[in-house]
């Protein structure tokens, strides 16, 4: 998995990276100390190279930055990753609190973890496996929105029609990948993997 952390010290770097080499080899996580290297890494390498990123990690206290401001960044983003494939807007976000009591229900995040949890590393690592796979679960839901399904049956759908009215209804697949009319290229995102969560939602 590919996951970025913002706005946590240099000297968390180390147990990160053994908590996740699970899931994460040590060149898939990137650290940014401050939210404006995050943005910048977004604006300057992310975006145009179309890189992907699984999750972001970040500090509720950022630097120079009001959590809600850092999540609109990227919530009002037009912009796309992944090879076109998703929108920006929807990327998953989790909320790192160092304080429980900062109210974060306000925020359009994917999840929250608390200073004590993340010292568990067993606990801290299935929470990354959840908000991921609750991320790419809905993946499936824009496919049938798209009417592509698990087969990638382009061919079923008014391609115009689709990127006219539908794409907008997504969540996460952008107006681009439709119009490549391509089957996503991750090893991880399969149909074995849709029907599983589907025969899961139906029990």
């Amino acid at each position: 998995m590919n996951i970025i952390f913002i706005g946590f010290k240099e000297t968390d770097n180390d147990y990160y990276k053994s908590v996740l080499k699970s899931v994460s080899n040590e060149n898939e996580l990137s650290f940014y100390y401050k939210a404006d290297d995050a943005f910048n890494a977004f604006r300057n390498l992310i975006i145009p190279f179309q890189a992907h990123v699984d999750l972001i990690i970040a500090k509720f206290n950022l630097d120079g930055y009001e959590f809600a401001e850092f999540v609109d960044f990227f919530r009002n983003s037009l912009e796309t990753y992944s090879y076109h494939n998703f929108k920006l807007s929807a990327i998953p976000i989790v909320i790192f609190q160092d304080e429980v009591s900062n109210d974060v229900n306000s925020y359009d995040v994917s999840n929250v973890i608390h200073q004590s949890d993340a010292e568990n590393g067993i606990k801290f690592l299935q929470m990354v496996k959840d908000t991921v796979k609750n991320w790419r679960k809905q993946i499936y839901n824009d496919l049938e929105i798209l009417g592509v399904g698990l087969d990638y049956s382009f061919n079923k759908i008014d391609l115009g029609y689709t990127v006219k009215v539908k794409s907008h209804q997504t969540e996460i697949l952008s107006a681009s990948f439709v119009l490549k009319q391509a089957n996503l290229p991750y090893l991880w995102l399969n149909k074995d993997f849709f029907e599983i969560e589907c025969i899961f939602r139906r029990n």
